[in-house]
């Protein structure tokens, strides 16, 4: 019996582990600035999130979790 196994992209797996297993992957959405939501991994890095904090230390990010046409 084949099964595919997936997760939203808060699971921190290392990219190898991802990879090597064939996991769906569907990143969820990372804000800094109000309204703008970017794909996590896709459109945003965890650098540029961590850059994004030190740079606005009173913003707090938001997430949003991924819609089920992205899943």
């Amino acid at each position: 019996m084949k099964f595919n196994i997936g997760s939203d992209s808060a699971c921190d797996l290392p990219l190898e582990v991802i990879a090597e297993n064939e996991i769906l992957l569907v990143p969820f959405y990372v804000s800094i600035q109000e309204g703008e939501y970017k794909k996590d991994m896709e459109e945003i890095s965890d650098n540029q999130l961590y850059q994004g904090m030190i740079e606005n230390p009173k913003v707090f990010p938001k997430t949003s979790t991924p819609s089920a046409g992205d899943f």
